[in-house]
C-alpha cells in the first residue's frame, strides 16, 4: 500500500471516529492536489479518490491532460480572475470560489456560451482575517440572490476558511458562524436558496469542521505530505 492509500484510510478512519455512530449526514473529502505530483494523484485515484481540488488555473489544466484516462472529478478552489474563467467552466465539476457579482456574471456569460451550467460555492469570510478573501457575511444574502437569479449557476452551499490563528476554537467559531448564516438562508422566505453544502475545515481544522456540520472537507497535506520547500507559494491553504 503506498503513502498516500495509507493517509486516506486513516482519514476515512478519523472521519467515522469524529462523527460517531448513527451519522447520516453525507461528507466529501476533496483531495487539494495543488502540490501533489502526477503519480502521487494517481495512487490517491487508486485508492479510490475521485475528487481532486486545484487552485491554480494552469496547473491544473496541465494536471488534467496527464491524467485524462482517470475518472477524476476536479473541483477548482483557489481564487479566480476574470480573465481565466473561459479556461475553467465546462472543466471542472465545481468552483468553490464564487465572491463577487462580477465574478457571477463572467461565469454566467461563459455558460451561456457553452449552452451548459456550472456549479458554484460562495466564498464567504467569516473571520478578520486579512489573508482570506470571500464575501462578507453581511453582503453574503445579496450575492445569494443575484447568483440565483443566473440561471446557469447551481449554487450549491457556501464555503470559508478558518483563521490563520486562534486555533480549532477560533476555527471553530468561524465554522459556526458559516453554518448559522447557511441555515439562516435556507429558512429566508423567497429567496429561494436551496444549498446543501457547508465546505469547511482542511488538514489542520477538520476536526473543528466535522463537529460543526460540515459537508465538504479539502485535505492536502494530510494526503499527500507537507509541499517541498521549493513548491510555489499560494494564498489558498489546505
Amino acid at each position: 500500500m503506498s503513502q498516500v492509500a495509507h493517509n486516506l484510510q486513516r482519514l476515512h478512519a478519523e472521519f467515522e471516529r469524529l462523527r460517531g455512530p448513527g451519522w447520516k449526514q453525507d461528507l466529501t473529502l476533496l483531495a487539494v492536489s495543488k502540490h501533489a505530483s502526477v503519480e502521487a494523484i494517481r495512487q490517491a485515484h487508486a485508492a479510490g479518490q475521485r475528487d481532486f481540488g486545484e487552485n491554480r488555473v494552469q496547473e491544473l489544466v496541465r494536471k488534467q491532460a496527464e491524467l485524462s484516462d482517470l475518472d477524476i472529478r476536479w473541483h477548482f478552489i483557489g481564487h479566480l480572475q476574470s480573465n481565466k474563467v473561459r479556461q475553467i467552466v465546462g472543466a471542472v465539476e465545481m468552483v468553490h470560489s464564487l465572491d463577487s457579482p462580477r465574478l457571477a456574471e463572467v461565469i454566467w456569460r461563459r455558460c451561456e456560451a457553452l449552452n451548459s451550467t456550472c456549479r458554484v460555492l460562495i466564498e464567504v469570510k467569516t473571520a478578520d482575517d486579512v489573508s482570506k478573501t470571500g464575501v462578507s457575511v453581511a453582503d453574503c444574502p445579496d450575492l445569494v440572490r443575484e447568483v440565483l437569479e443566473m440561471d446557469r449557476l447551481v449554487l450549491d452551499g457556501l464555503m470559508t476558511m478558518g483563521p490563520r490563528k486562534g486555533g480549532l476554537e477560533g476555527a471553530r467559531s468561524s465554522f459556526r458562524r458559516l453554518k448559522e448564516l447557511h441555515n439562516q438562508l435556507r429558512s429566508t422566505p423567497g429567496l429561494g436558496y436551496r444549498g446543501t453544502i457547508c465546505s469547511m475545515g482542511m488538514s489542520q481544522d477538520y476536526e473543528a469542521a466535522l463537529g460543526e456540520g460540515s459537508e465538504l472537507v479539502r485535505i492536502g497535506t494530510g494526503i499527500f505530505g507537507s509541499p517541498s520547500r521549493d513548491s510555489s507559494t499560494s494564498t489558498t491553504v489546505d
